[in-house]
């Protein structure tokens, strides 16, 4: 059975095909950020202050598009 993430991983990696740098760019730190938020291990699983620092929230391109 494969990991719910690994499925939307393909999911949306197929849709920003095609897309801007900086579109798949983000589509690659949110599906980072969301598979550390979906961990199964809480000890693994990110926090949310920590979240809040990553660079879906922090980049150059997250900032540009608000």
């Amino acid at each position: 059975m494969a990991k719910p993430t690994r499925e939307l991983r393909t999911r949306l990696t197929a849709l920003s095909t095609g897309a801007s740098d900086s579109d798949a760019k983000d589509v690659n730190l949110f599906l980072d950020l969301l598979e550390q938020c979906l961990a199964l291990n809480p000890d693994k699983r990110i926090k949310p202050a920590e979240a809040l620092k990553h660079p879906f929230f922090t980049s150059k391109i997250a900032v540009s598009k608000r």
